[in-house]
């Protein structure tokens, strides 16, 4: 979010806002078939807080925390930016004054709505920082990775009134779980050397975290196909082909190059999905 130098000001990863506005962009789409509704004035001040705001929160509370982690991590050198021990106060103040929007947003949503957006900020506080610090917590750290399709639960909820099913909710919780394994596993020397104790860190080695991260999208690809829903398998199914690709390459432990294409994948399935799901 910040980085080193407090007078270098950066924006707030911007190719990963599609965790945040696109999934919930994705909720909106499913809701109502149309990419319009994105524009309704419901709705378009939660996207936009979604972008910057959010965003700067989430990864200004991220950086404050995981210092220790990234001070050797090659992703803050060339994809992010590094955040030292002295911008800590400065990060969380960043963060802090980002929701300020939503003192005008919440009142005009629902109060179910409301309550999982109150769920988000607790996954994100819980997973960063301590005592709990979730993150240092085998299994409970992935709790974490389903506050990114939870913002697409919302969106849905929002433009149809109702929450997706039990099935459905399930499988954005199996396919979260495969998404953050993989995003921590870029991180696995670097916590461990710390003694930040991750799932990703309790499987073990690089290659052993890809073929979970491929059996759990196996497995999901399998349930999607016995639900005769072949499209959302076909998709869902480049993940398992993305991990497998990486398994077998050389230069697995440069997941930072491989990561770039992870989230470009997501930009390609969610264009997908739209063109599924809009009918205007």
């Amino acid at each position: 979010a910040v980085s080193t130098k407090l007078s270098k000001k950066t924006i707030s990863r911007p190719r990963i806002w599609i965790y945040t506005a696109g999934s919930f962009a994705m909720g909106i789409f499913i809701g109502t078939g149309s990419f319009s509704a994105l524009l309704r004035t419901d709705l378009l001040p939660l996207f936009l807080w979604l972008t910057l705001p959010a965003n700067l929160f989430l990864y200004a509370i991220n950086d404050a925390f995981d210092y220790e982690t990234d001070q050797n991590n090659p992703k803050k050198d060339t994809f992010e930016n590094r955040a030292s021990k002295a911008n800590k106060s400065a990060l969380i103040a960043s963060g802090i004054i980002s929701c300020a929007p939503l003192v005008f947003i919440f009142p005009g949503l629902p109060f179910e709505a409301r309550a999982m957006i109150f769920l988000w900020f607790i996954l994100v506080l819980t997973y960063n920082l301590p005592p709990l610090r979730f993150k240092a917590i085998p299994l409970l750290d992935f709790l974490f990775g389903f506050g990114f399709p939870l913002w697409g639960v919302i969106g849905y909820f929002l433009t149809s009134n109702q929450m997706p099913s039990i099935s459905i909710l399930g499988m954005l919780a199996l396919f979260s779980m495969g998404m953050h394994l993989y995003t921590s596993s870029i991180d696995l020397e670097y916590d461990k050397a710390t003694g930040t104790k991750t799932t990703s860190v309790l499987i073990g080695s690089i290659r052993a975290n890809l073929l979970v991260c491929a059996g759990i999208i196996l497995l999901l690809t399998a349930i999607q196909i016995a639900m005769q829903q072949l499209l959302v398998a076909s998709v869902v199914f480049i993940y398992f082909v993305f991990f497998l690709t990486q398994f077998f390459s050389r230069d697995t432990i440069e997941l930072v190059h491989w990561y770039r294409y992870f989230i470009y994948l997501h930009y390609v399935v969610g264009f997908i999905f739209s063109l599924n799901f809009v009918k205007s």
